[in-house]
């Protein structure tokens, strides 16, 4: 279905010219922007910033329960019974008024489980090198808390972004599972938007390898990744010579990464980015606003330990206007509350680019799918200063909700712009 897309190399792609008119000039998303760039010095993720930002989820949470009784109540119970079952979907409309309560319970349940049952169930916020984004604070009561906060948070992000879509049942769906949106849908998204992609060479489907017509892998590094996995879960990063030679070795490969097994797998040219950068990727999350999408936030990811970013040991914020990292991203997650900030100055040429394709490629997402209300992208900057590249975007339900829910300001403005009375 996207045979269009095997020959899309990484030097093609069409200029992306920036929007016109007075309303559509601008990238960013305004005040919202402004907040999710420019943050506040505080203690991270001690027992105050735990409490702001829980307490924030829970009067968001009593805010839609009194605004929308019967549309949010039904989210409740969706959203429960979609990520853990019908049994505490029931459980958590019957508890509706006492939620966040039941959340603590479910969170501190989940921290005991593992030593009361045997047989552990994976944990998706861990499962992957992107744990790093979901690692917890020090102290119990702190950790309990952030625990309850990610719980409760993705899903009041979800219901206040998606609600105006109509398609609130596809929007929880996707928040647990890519059935629609999985890599091949971005990959057709971002070549019609004129994006940069890395080159498809092949592809695994349930076992059986596919090499594209004038394509091989012998003579190519390759990043295989697993059409709708997530965080990092499945990627593998071979070198030609190295890894595998022939395409015999690497179905040796292959016959052994259990993670793929009954799954489609793509295998992509692997690009390696600016050498004065390493191993990096530009977090971009766009958003839907009567305007249309704007930019919300652009974070840094570098400090690379691996070929990934999802290796990455630092996070920085990024000035769209001026292209520039601005301050370390400390508020992002435990992990990176400690970083320095060495490559807080850095110029990024090149920025600006990045974020207007990344909005065209929002409008062309959203026109197929409507309930595509938050989109995270991630691109790189290639070995051409100022040209990237993007790799994928995301159904972004586990990015927005540390932007609406991390202080009473952020939630308070993000119901202004979406949330009735007000919108």
């Amino acid at each position: 279905p996207h045979s269009h897309l095997l020959h899309r190399s990484s030097d093609m792609g069409g200029e992306n010219q920036a929007p016109s008119g007075p309303t559509k000039k601008r990238l960013t998303a305004g005040y919202l922007y402004e907040i999710n760039t420019h943050y506040p010095d505080r203690e991270w993720f001690g027992l105050f910033d735990s409490l702001v930002r829980f307490g924030t989820c829970v009067g968001l949470y009593y805010y839609a329960v009194a605004t929308h009784p019967i549309s949010f109540c039904r989210h409740v119970y969706t959203w429960n019974a979609t990520w853990f079952g019908t049994l505490y979907g029931l459980i958590s409309l019957v508890s509706v008024l006492h939620y966040p309560l039941l959340v603590m319970v479910w969170a501190a349940w989940k921290r005991l489980k593992p030593f009361l049952i045997k047989n552990k169930e994976a944990d998706w916020m861990m499962a992957g090198p992107g744990r790093v984004f979901f690692i917890s604070p020090e102290g119990r009561i702190a950790t309990l808390l952030w625990d309850s906060y990610l719980e409760i948070s993705q899903m009041l992000g979800v219901f206040l972004m998606c609600r105006k879509s109509g398609q609130m049942d596809l929007a929880i769906e996707h928040s647990v599972y890519d059935r629609l949106t999985d890599k091949d849908f971005w990959r057709a998204v971002m070549y019609d938007s004129g994006m940069r992609i890395p080159k498809e060479l092949a592809r695994l489907d349930d076992g059986k390898l596919t090499v594209h017509a004038d394509c091989q892998l012998e003579g190519n590094d390759i990043v295989a990744k697993v059409t709708d996995s997530y965080l990092g879960i499945g990627d593998k990063f071979l070198t030609h010579g190295v890894d595998f030679s022939t395409q015999e070795s690497f179905m040796k490969i292959a016959s052994e990464e259990k993670g793929w097994a009954g799954k489609n797998v793509l295998l992509i040219e692997w690009m390696r980015p600016l050498p004065s950068l390493g191993v990096h990727s530009l977090d971009i999350v766009t958003i839907a606003t009567d305007n249309g999408p704007k930019v919300l936030s652009v974070l840094y990811w570098g400090e690379c330990t691996g070929a990934s970013s999802h290796t990455a040991r630092g996070g920085y914020c990024i000035d769209v206007e001026s292209e520039t990292i601005i301050a370390p991203a400390k508020f992002y997650s435990p992990f990176f509350a400690s970083q320095k900030g060495a490559l807080t100055g850095t110029k990024l040429p090149g920025v600006k680019d990045a974020v207007r394709q990344a909005l065209d490629g929002h409008a062309a997402a959203i026109k197929k799918q409507p309930w595509l209300r938050m989109i995270g992208w991630d691109c790189m900057f290639t070995k051409k200063p100022g040209e990237v590249v993007f790799f994928e975007g995301n159904f972004a339900a586990s990015r927005i909700h540390r932007r609406i829910t991390f202080s009473p300001k952020h939630a308070a403005k993000f119901v202004q712009e979406y949330s009735w009375p007000f919108a």
